[in-house]
């Protein structure tokens, strides 16, 4: 079984919000239609939901087949931070990582719970942990 497949078994019925859709197309451009022409998302509008499921299967064909996986998955997940729905009073980095959890629950529905458990180490560093079904890369630019 792939990575891909573990995670797309565990969420048959939730669903995205295109804005995270979007993000991804408007990142990778040109060299992800492919990907996104066989999950059928074309013309996502950023406030329509949108299966999971074929979001993650188009996340993971791209971590698995495209070159530069780990830096496309990073700025992957900085264009993905830029349009999610977060809550307004992020104003520290400790707060912005422990959102990340109500940003999963903004921006999914009918999907488990992704848990995020974040450590402060100090002012500037933290142990974080999360369940999400996201590729770690992608993550980490989030």
């Amino acid at each position: 079984m792939s990575r891909a497949a573990a995670f797309i078994e565990a969420y048959p019925n939730a669903e995205i919000r295109g804005g995270m859709i979007v993000a991804i197309q408007q990142a990778l451009g040109a060299a992800a239609a492919p990907y996104f022409a066989r999950a059928g998302f074309v013309d996502v509008s950023p406030n329509g939901w949108y299966s999971l499921t074929n979001y993650l299967q188009v996340l993971y064909e791209i971590f698995e087949h495209e070159p530069n996986v780990m830096q496309n998955m990073v700025s992957l997940g900085m264009s993905t931070a830029e349009h999610a729905i977060l809550p307004p009073e992020i104003d520290t980095l400790e707060k912005g990582l422990k959102a990340l959890e109500m940003g999963w629950s903004m921006n999914t529905r009918s999907a488990k719970p992704a848990i995020w458990s974040v450590q402060p180490i100090d002012d500037h560093n933290f142990i974080c942990v999360n369940t999400s079904p996201f590729p770690i890369d992608q993550e980490y630019g989030v």
